[in-house]
């Protein structure tokens, strides 16, 4: 008799353990649903804008963000930041452009500039680019490691050298050397064959 009743309670305590866990599992898909809903901090601007115009507190702001979304609301530090500034009359709630590094590189217009004009210099191409020179080489020598791995033993390297110095030797500074380098070393390469 006892060991029936300490099995009825664990079969209990184990079927109510599995409602919990069904329960959170549930949360968390709303959460997860709520959270691709709202794709960016401008959702929750607006949000905080409209309870500013209705006449909420920042207290009952967060209280309702909080009901709503859970863990993925904003902090009560950012409402009364935001709070502060529609109280000053801004009411935008679009990003504002920032200072510092830029964000992106797009490495296909590089590539498309250097397909057109393959003898430009790192200055130029920065120049056109609008980013600095540091910048452009960076991703020039990213792209250039990813075209080509060739493994040459030193009669081919010098070969290639000497056939580079007597096509351009003016062009030391410009891609034309380096991305000539390397179509010129690929014919020689075949024409060996």
């Amino acid at each position: 008799l006892l060991s029936a009743t300490m099995l009825a309670k664990s079969v209990s305590e184990t079927t109510d353990y599995k409602k919990e866990e069904e329960e959170e599992e549930e949360e968390e898909e709303e959460e997860a649903k709520l959270d691709r809903r709202m794709k960016s901090q401008k959702d929750f601007r607006q949000l905080m804008l409209y309870c500013f115009q209705q006449g909420f507190t920042a207290s009952q702001t967060m209280i309702e963000l909080y009901s709503v979304f859970g863990k993925a609301c904003v902090t009560l530090h950012t409402i009364w930041r935001w709070y502060r500034k529609f109280r000053t009359g801004d009411f935008n709630v679009e990003d504002l452009p920032r200072s510092g590094r830029p964000q992106k590189f797009d490495v296909t217009l590089l590539k498309d500039i250097m397909h057109k004009n393959p003898q430009m210099t790192v200055k130029e191409l920065a120049a056109t680019l609008h980013k600095s020179a540091s910048t452009v080489q960076i991703y020039l020598k990213k792209l250039v490691l990813q075209v080509v791995h060739v493994e040459l033993n030193t009669w081919e390297s010098s070969i290639a050298v000497r056939v580079i110095y007597r096509v351009s030797p003016s062009l030391s500074n410009s891609l034309f050397l380096h991305f000539s380098f390397l179509f010129i070393l690929k014919s020689i390469l075949n024409s060996m064959k």
